[in-house]
């Protein structure tokens, strides 16, 4: 009975081992950076069959300024939305105000003041709602500026990834011996799998331009109704 629970504990023991080993394994696989080609043998080709590798090096180029001016556009945001939680926190003291005088007219019996004050305080509501509302589609714009971000990354490893096919391919043509000791197949699913993740992002960045739109709207409406109370809402 012994030697059967030891055999029992030793197997369950070692599968999970096992188990543990797989996943790490495959986190090690999915983790990997993209493969490269040495400097030193792209170096070798001669520069006149270099003409798809600099095309591709400059595509890479552009696709990184593209993501530092997302980053720019984030900031800007970001930005954008704290003049709108101001503009929020404005909106709620004037509120408070415009009940303070509502308040004090009821207190003074004062019918013409006590309707005055109401429509103030109605007026300052509805402004404050429209800055709730102009908040929101400003947290959602910040939301959108950093999935166009991500977008902008995804598409500058699809280039980085296409620069290095572009110099195997290159390094390959030439006969150069040192081809031989990469693997095509790992930069075209580096490729492939940066194509992937790409598309992925631009999905998110046009499901998130939805629920800007919508917020949007919401908040435009929103601000209509508050000129029609009488208060201004805030700005666009």
């Amino acid at each position: 009975m012994h030697d059967e629970t030891w055999m029992c504990w030793r197997r369950t023991w070692l599968g999970g081992a096992a188990a543990i080993l797989l996943m790490g394994f495959a986190g090690c696989a999915t983790g990997r950076s993209q493969p490269t080609v040495d400097a030193s043998l792209v170096a070798r080709v001669p520069e006149d069959q270099l003409h798809e590798v600099n095309s591709a090096r400059d595509a890479e180029r552009r696709a990184r300024d593209a993501v530092t001016r997302a980053d720019v556009a984030t900031n800007d945001a970001a930005k954008q939305r704290d003049a709108a939680r101001n503009q929020a926190k404005a909106a709620g003291l004037n509120t408070q105000a415009a009940r303070t005088s509502l308040e004090v007219a009821q207190a003074q019996g004062a019918p013409l003041a006590t309707s005055q004050a109401q429509a103030n305080l109605q007026a300052a509501e509805a402004a404050g709602v429209a800055a709730d509302a102009q908040v929101t589609a400003a947290d959602e714009a910040v939301k959108l500026a950093e999935a166009q971000k991500q977008l902008a990354e995804r598409n500058a490893d699809v280039a980085k990834a296409q620069a290095s096919l572009a110099e195997f391919d290159a390094v390959k043509r030439s006969g150069h011996v040192g081809a031989q000791e990469l693997s095509e197949a790992e930069f075209v699913s580096a490729l492939s799998n940066a194509r992937a993740r790409a598309s992925e992002a631009e999905q998110a960045a046009q499901q998130q331009q939805v629920k800007l739109s919508q917020a949007q709207a919401r908040a435009e409406t929103l601000r209509e109704q508050a000129q029609g109370y009488g208060g201004a809402g805030p700005q666009q």
